[in-house]
């Protein structure tokens, strides 16, 4: 059943392929920005361990 399920979203891939492609770009771009802004509200608002020996943390920059 699950190879007919393929077999048919192939066939409707194939039937509109530009606005297939548009769509399935448009969806994967929103999913990317809604997890940049939930990891950027996550930075910005979560405590890490480290914060209360934060003077003597060793950062490594390269």
């Amino acid at each position: 059943m699950i190879r007919h399920y393929f077999k048919q979203a192939l066939q409707m891939l194939k039937e509109n392929p530009l606005v297939n492609a548009i769509s399935i770009l448009g969806t994967a771009l929103s999913i990317a920005m809604i997890l940049v802004i939930v990891l950027v509200f996550q930075i910005n608002n979560a405590g890490y361990a480290p914060e209360s020996n934060r003077s003597r943390m060793l950062y490594v920059l390269g």
